[in-house]
């Protein structure tokens, strides 16, 4: 009797704010779809959040990698610069002064070409782990009856 005092004028019970009908208490089946894989999405939400925040950190510290290893490599360039205008300035006014400077323009660009190559190589090599997310394993194969059975070496 319940049911028919709440029933609209065509006889059909109210639905309550939970979306349930006020009689029966049915429940769509929707709702059982969610309820019983409702744990499932909350550990693939965490899994997604989690994998996002460690493709994060990995970002950051390939960052602070990459920063350190342009400003050791500027350093060294730095004092390789300073070397050969030092043997620059001991050539002057010397027979060989033309030679001199000549070749250290030629090592100064030989150590500028093979620092950037180490920096752009080294960065490369340090982007290809930190920036890659991790392979999750593969799932196990589901077996037969048959292969249940039988056991055999696995592959």
């Amino acid at each position: 009797m319940d049911n028919i005092e709440k029933a609209s004028s065509l006889g059909i019970p109210e639905i309550t704010p939970d979306f349930g009908f006020s009689g029966g208490g049915t429940i769509f089946p929707y709702e059982e779809v969610v309820i019983r894989h409702k744990g499932k999405m909350v550990d693939e939400s965490r899994k997604k959040q989690l994998m996002t925040r460690l493709i994060e950190e990995q970002v950051k510290r390939f960052i602070q990698s990459m920063a350190e290893l342009q400003k050791e490599s500027s350093n060294h360039f730095l004092k390789v610069s300073e070397h050969l205008e030092r043997n620059n300035k001991k050539a002057k006014g010397k027979d060989y002064e033309s030679n001199i400077l000549e070749f250290n323009t030629y090592l100064a660009q030989l150590a500028a070409q093979q620092l950037f190559g180490a920096v752009k190589g080294g960065g490369a090599s340090m982007a290809w782990p930190s920036l890659t997310p991790p392979i999750p394993p593969k799932p196990p194969k589901p077996k037969g009856l048959l292969a249940r059975l039988l056991p055999q070496d696995e592959e």
